[in-house]
């Protein structure tokens, strides 16, 4: 008798982590959704970022550029590694106009999701620092080539 009721009490203490445990899984789902929405965000004013930077390269002669493509050939490969790190740990979704399918994309990603978080947090924090590094530099790039432009160009 005294197993069976080892065994039962066992039983209860299981059954009174699994709604805790539960409630952790759905505050995790919950905050997918907007943690997802964000990271999205910061890839594209990323991207957007990346995409001035061609510009300034494009427009500027390739000594005037010396620099942001010196600093450029480091950070694109590792910004690269880390998009397709971030989609590894989330995994592919299928568009949002599929229907077939497209409850068990969901479910890949919310698991992914759960289990992941950390990973994609820091990832995350990766892509602002150099989202804000590139930011930085095409700032700086650009007052630059304006002050180069502005000055008399037999002080240079």
């Amino acid at each position: 008798m005294a197993e069976l009721a080892a065994s039962i009490f066992t039983l209860a203490k299981a059954a009174t982590k699994l709604p805790d445990t539960l409630r952790i899984a759905i505050s995790i789902i919950r905050s997918a959704e907007s943690e997802s929405r964000a990271i999205a965000a910061d890839i594209q004013s990323f991207s957007l970022y990346l995409t001035q930077a061609s510009k300034l390269v494009e427009d500027l002669d390739a000594a005037q550029t010396k620099t942001l493509h010196e600093i450029s050939t480091i950070l694109v490969p590792a910004c690269h590694a880390l998009i397709h790190k971030l989609e590894h740990l989330i995994g592919p979704l299928m568009p949002f106009g599929a229907k077939r399918g497209l409850v068990a994309q969901w479910v890949r990603f919310y698991y992914a999701w759960i289990v992941n978080r950390r990973d994609v947090a820091f990832i995350r924090e990766l892509i602002e620092s150099f989202k804000s590094t590139l930011g930085l530099l095409l700032t700086t790039m650009t007052l630059a080539v304006a002050i180069h432009r502005e000055a008399p160009h037999d002080t240079w």
